[in-house]
C-alpha cells in the first residue's frame, strides 16, 4: 500500500512539473514581470486572457458592453 501511494505521489509530482502552467509560475517565481522574455510574456498574457474568456461573469460583461455599444450608435 505503501509503495503504491509513493508512486502516485511521484507520478503527480512528474505530471505537475511538465504542466505547463506551473513552468509559467515558476518562471515569475524568479524574474519580476517587466523582466521577462517577450516570449514569456506573450504566452502568460495569453493563459491569462484564455482563463478570464472561460469566465461566465468576464463572458457576460463583454455581451453586455457589445450590446450597448449596439444601442448607441443606433
Amino acid at each position: 500500500m505503501q509503495q503504491t501511494l509513493a508512486g502516485k505521489n511521484a507520478h503527480y509530482y512528474e505530471l505537475l512539473h511538465e504542466n505547463a502552467t506551473y513552468k509559467m509560475s515558476e518562471i515569475l517565481k524568479d524574474k519580476p514581470f517587466m523582466a521577462l522574455s517577450p516570449t514569456d510574456k506573450a504566452a502568460i498574457l495569453a493563459y491569462i486572457c484564455n482563463e478570464l474568456l472561460q469566465n461566465k461573469a468576464v463572458l457576460r460583461q463583454i455581451e453586455n458592453s457589445l450590446e450597448t455599444m449596439i444601442q448607441h450608435k443606433k
